[in-house]
């Protein structure tokens, strides 16, 4: 383990805190925000949702104060322009780089094999764009996830040259890392809970269960109850109050030596894997068990308006989920030429050159309206 400063030890203890919470998407990537600037102090910054799929950003959940005029400038004219295409964020993370901090000269980066810094010196406009584009003190770039997806992007930026980010501030990250995507994918189930709870119960409805220190329940929403049924009907024979998979998660949670980690249980259901995931609900000892049925992630539909071909749109819809020419042709049963054919007349038709622009013209049409909104 890294040896932490004392700025460093009160924040990794207020993330811990954090991450038992209970609380909602928004305000816990406030409070993680300026957790994270005590410890890695910086200029500007926030961090965004990620699109599992696409690894695109797709949410702004929280923005350093007086950042957001710098982030709108970068979303409509630096995000996914990089010229570099190794380097774009969603190419970064199929790479496995969700860490790094790239300076200028790019010479000085962290985290960036020999092999990528290769290749960025083949592209002759790279210097220029990142005298550009990054501040003197560097930018700092890291993804969080859980079971292997990544689900929140982190971009922190420095001006001053005097105290630029080092290996340290990676350092710190990496220990957190697994904190912050456990808490942040706890208050995204506790969302998703929130929005149905209410509402009917269906194949896709995120449920909320409570349970008082003493055992007993004290509410559940409609699709908690839905989930229950369900797994109680695939425990055939059991006589248990609450189902295996719950009882389990709760008895995880308490035995835990670390409170602020939720315990998660996978269960079959007839409808589906269902995500059991008990958390501390207050200092009283009440549990907060989600129950999120575990679906892929669907990205944003094409926009209708692109004038593609049936065929067309089949290719662009897994192109955008990473998918290289080879593994499109073997996907949809074609030869890379034919793939190739398909993609020259789709950039024709977009007034695009290349697969970063396409994804570029696709992150404003699809995501960008959603994302500015939520600032």
């Amino acid at each position: 383990m890294p040896r932490l400063s004392l700025a460093q030890r009160e924040a990794r203890q207020r993330i811990g805190q954090l991450a038992g919470s209970g609380m909602l998407p928004g305000r816990l990537a406030s409070e993680l925000l300026a957790a994270l600037h005590q410890a890695i102090p910086s200029d500007d910054g926030g961090l965004v949702g990620l699109d599992p799929t696409t690894l695109l950003h797709n949410r702004l959940l929280a923005v350093a104060p007086g950042s957001w005029p710098r982030i709108d400038n970068f979303y409509r004219s630096g995000y996914l322009r990089d010229p570099v295409a190794a380097l774009l964020p969603p190419a970064q993370l199929r790479a496995g780089l969700p860490m790094l901090v790239l300076h200028r000269p790019l010479e000085r980066s962290l985290g960036l094999p020999p092999s990528l810094l290769r290749a960025v010196s083949e592209v002759e406009e790279y210097r220029a764009f990142y005298t550009d584009t990054v501040s003197a003190g560097g930018v700092l770039r890291a993804a969080f996830g859980v079971d292997g997806r990544w689900i929140a992007w982190l971009e922190l930026i420095r001006r001053s040259a005097a105290q630029p980010f080092g290996r340290g501030d990676i350092e710190f990250l990496r220990l957190m890392a697994t904190a912050i995507g456990l808490a942040l994918s706890a208050a995204f189930g506790r969302e998703r809970a929130a929005i149905s709870g209410t509402g009917e119960a269906g194949p896709d409805a995120c449920g909320v269960l409570m349970i008082a220190a003493n055992g007993r329940e004290q509410f559940r929403t409609p699709a908690a109850d839905m989930w229950l049924d369900l797994l109680k009907r695939s425990e055939a024979g059991s006589n248990r109050e609450l189902p295996g998979a719950v009882s389990a998660a709760v008895a995880a949670m308490r035995a835990g030596l670390d409170v602020t980690r939720p315990a998660v249980v996978r269960a079959w259901t007839p409808a589906g894997s269902l995500r059991v995931e008990a958390a501390r609900g207050d200092d009283n000892g009440t549990v907060s068990v989600v129950l999120a049925p575990e679906r892929p992630s669907v990205p944003p539909e094409l926009p209708a308006v692109w004038p593609l071909t049936p065929a067309e749109r089949r290719v662009l819809k897994l192109l955008v989920c990473g998918l290289s020419n080879r593994e499109l042709a073997m996907e949809l049963h074609l030869s890379v030429n034919t793939i190739q054919t398909h993609l020259a007349h789709v950039y024709e038709k977009l007034g695009v050159q290349n697969r970063s622009q396409l994804l570029t013209r696709f992150f404003q049409e699809a995501y960008w309206p959603t994302l500015h909104r939520s600032e």
